[in-house]
């Protein structure tokens, strides 16, 4: 298993162009809790599994659902985002209306898109990370939530050169980590990046394996295939 560092606060916040956040909520007018897309387009789950690479366990694979949650308690301290499961090539929809941006590759996020939006008029950035790269777009764009906006992938620290990883049995079937990383940024109006908030509390999402405190080798037979 291998845990790079977080992406930080000034790195994520850096070379942003703030005439991307539109106005369409207003300032202090705030959605349903509840209301905002799930963006998997795919039952709504953390992602479980954890490939492991050394050791006498090598080749199988960690059930820790709880590591993919908000601040999970992962060995290298905690979580910065949300990992959702979902197969690579599924489709990723816009949480809410904003604006996208595709940003430069990086080491860690791999192909990630920005959406700019404001949630009780307040700015905010959600960071949609490892996604594959067919789905690029090359100038900012207007989305309405529910549309399409890329494809889960397996790029970045996700997978291997962007190919995802598929050489870890348990049960006798591949357990996969395909995932979408989702990172909720909260910005000033300077537009400087203070904290990041919990993406699925914040939106008011359910998600399967909230409550999975598990850490077991090949703990399940959920998330993979044949």
């Amino acid at each position: 298993m291998n845990f790079p560092n977080e992406v930080s606060l000034a790195e994520a916040g850096a070379n942003l162009d703030l005439t991307l956040f539109a106005d369409e909520e207003g300032p202090g007018i705030a959605r349903a809790v509840g209301s905002y897309r799930f963006p998997v387009d795919a039952d709504a789950q953390y992602r479980g599994w954890y490939r492991i690479t050394s050791g006498a366990d090598a080749g199988r694979a960690l059930w820790a659902p709880k590591w993919s949650k908000y601040q999970g308690p992962r060995p290298s301290g905690p979580h910065g985002g949300s990992d959702l499961f979902g197969e690579s090539g599924t489709n990723v929809l816009a949480l809410t209306g904003g604006t996208i941006e595709w940003r430069p590759v990086h080491p860690d996020w791999g192909n990630h898109i920005y959406l700019y939006h404001r949630i009780a008029g307040v700015r905010h950035i959600a960071v949609h990370a490892h996604l594959d790269p067919s789905g690029a777009f090359p100038a900012p764009k207007s989305v309405a939530g529910g549309d399409v906006i890329g494809k889960v992938g397996c790029t970045g620290n996700a997978g291997n050169n962007g190919a995802c990883w598929r050489d870890a049995t348990c049960n006798g079937k591949t357990s996969i980590e395909d995932h979408l990383h989702l990172e909720l940024l909260v910005l000033d109006e300077a537009g400087t990046v203070t904290g990041k908030k919990d993406a699925v509390a914040t939106y008011g999402w359910s998600v399967a394996y909230e409550n999975d405190a598990s850490q077991t080798i090949c703990g399940s037979t959920a998330q993979q295939l044949p």
